[in-house]
């Protein structure tokens, strides 16, 4: 039972952190583009396999983009012809960047509170490495394990990052950086009539659900906020 627990809690840790993703890009996009001149910019050098795990994440989103704005039928030779003036790797490349500017910004944050181990990330790749081969001794021996018996590199990483990010909220939040009050969870439930929360149901059987919505979209909007000065940089000879 403690088991299956702790597999559920991974699972919606990881599923948060993709959320945060989605939603603080698309607020950056959204709100950036006014302050870029006025901005004060703080430049992030990204490494290599950072760079490749992104765009492995972002990789079928971009091309499912593509096919769609251009209906593409025919994927010969797709990576090597030009679209809106670029080809689809420069175009992975800068959503994989500009999905690290969001991951920094958050990185930072628990960095500060002592929240994310690694200094550089080839320490999270060591982690990755001596993880897998603990859990390979583990099944060799008869034990079991929960989850693939070798973590990829991006599993990994949304594993670890997504159970430190809920630990972060919870300390934004006790510091006063999140401000969650129950008028403003109240405000937030009755937006969701109709879309999320059929007519008729009550707040009170939802709090639950309703908080944590809520303090998704406020942390997103937080990231977004002090990701609008963030350039991220990334250096080949990396």
């Amino acid at each position: 039972m403690c088991g299956q627990i702790k597999k559920r809690w991974r699972i919606i840790s990881i599923s948060l952190f993709l959320g945060i993703v989605v939603l603080g890009f698309w607020i950056i996009n959204r709100s950036s583009n006014e302050q870029k001149e006025t901005a004060e910019r703080v430049r992030v050098v990204i490494t290599r396999d950072e760079l490749n795990r992104e765009m492995e994440r972002c990789k079928a989103s971009v091309i499912n983009r593509i096919v769609t704005e251009h209906g593409i039928t025919d994927m010969i030779g797709f990576w090597e012809k030009r679209y809106d003036g670029h080809y689809p790797r420069e175009i992975l490349q800068q959503q994989a960047m500009d999905t690290l500017a969001v991951l920094k910004v958050q990185e930072r944050l628990l960095q500060e509170r002592e929240l994310w181990p690694y200094k550089h990330y080839s320490e999270l790749l060591s982690d990755l490495d001596e993880t897998n081969k603990e859990r390979a001794r583990i099944v060799s021996e008869g034990g079991v394990i929960y989850g693939p018996i070798n973590y990829n590199e991006l599993i990994f990483f949304d594993y670890r990052f997504g159970n430190a990010i809920i630990q972060l909220k919870k300390e934004l939040a006790e510091e006063g950086e999140l401000i969650i009050e129950e008028k403003d969870l109240l405000d937030h439930f009755n937006k969701l009539k109709g879309s999320i929360y059929k007519s008729g149901e009550l707040y009170e059987d939802y709090t639950r659900q309703v908080r944590d919505d809520y303090v998704e979209r406020i942390y997103a909007s937080y990231i977004a906020e002090l990701g609008k000065g963030v350039e991220v940089v990334f250096h080949e000879e990396m």
